[in-house]
């Protein structure tokens, strides 16, 4: 169930999205590099494989993420939106990166980060 998928940023930056499940059923997507405004496709693409799926959690592990556009931390907090929804458990594992963007952003009431 992993896939891996690495799109170039100008030669500088790669962003990584990797899909796989655990034994307890939930599904871990997992982001690494910088995910500026041209990767955000990709993010959500990461997304809609994980809603694809029948895990009843989800698990986004950002801690490799170095940089992250404001468009992407939007579309963390669709994702949230989308899980709820669904009735879906959602567990946003952020960098210290992640976590001030979407401080700055004013999302923290919208994309449940985990404590540090």
């Amino acid at each position: 169930m992993s896939t891996t998928t690495a799109v170039p940023d100008a030669g500088v930056r790669r962003c990584a999205v990797d899909l796989s499940g655990t034994a307890t059923g939930e599904v871990v997507l997992r982001v690494t590099g910088g995910v500026p405004y041209p990767m955000v496709g990709e993010l959500l693409e990461g997304f809609f494989r994980v809603l694809d799926t029948d895990a009843p959690a989800v698990v986004v592990d950002l801690t490799g993420v170095g940089l992250l556009c404001s468009e992407a931390a939007y579309a963390l907090s669709a994702l949230a939106r989308w899980c709820d929804r669904s009735g879906r458990a959602l567990r946003l594992v952020p960098s210290p990166v992640v976590r001030r963007k979407v401080a700055v952003l004013g999302l923290l009431d919208a994309v449940p980060l985990t404590p540090s």
